[in-house]
């Protein structure tokens, strides 16, 4: 949800905290942080590939209010699955169990995707009630 503007070394500053928080609190040392780094790195060049020249100069960030649906639900798609897939492919250290972790990847994926979106929804109508 961070601005296109922010530099990219804040991103991955950013992407290091959060995923240290997230360490911190479910006792996982450096699963989140290689993980959110990671999703942090992959903006840059998702954003990068994907916006134009008038939504940096508008300095818009990535929601569904600034950039519409479908652009935003394929964009959180694929930041969640990446993130997924780095998390629980160093969870288990190894490709053991290639298919299970991978069903666990979509499913874990397919609900995050949808509570973000459901929040996404929840905050853009409340923001055309307002404006």
């Amino acid at each position: 949800m961070l601005p296109v503007t922010v530099k990219p070394w804040q991103i991955v500053v950013i992407s290091f905290l959060v995923g240290l928080t997230m360490d911190a609190f479910s006792s996982t040392p450096g699963l989140h942080i290689a993980a959110t780094n990671f999703m942090g790195f992959m903006r840059i060049h998702y954003l990068k590939a994907t916006t134009t020249k008038e939504d940096i100069e508008g300095r818009i960030s990535p929601s569904l209010s600034q950039k519409g649906i479908v652009w935003f639900v394929f964009y959180c798609t694929v930041m969640t699955f990446v993130h997924h897939t780095i998390l629980f492919f160093l969870e288990i250290y190894g490709f053991q169990e290639f298919f299970a972790t991978l069903f666990r990847i979509f499913m874990s994926s397919l609900v995050t995707v949808s509570l973000i979106i459901i929040g996404q929804l929840i905050f853009y109508k409340s923001k055309l009630r307002n404006g």
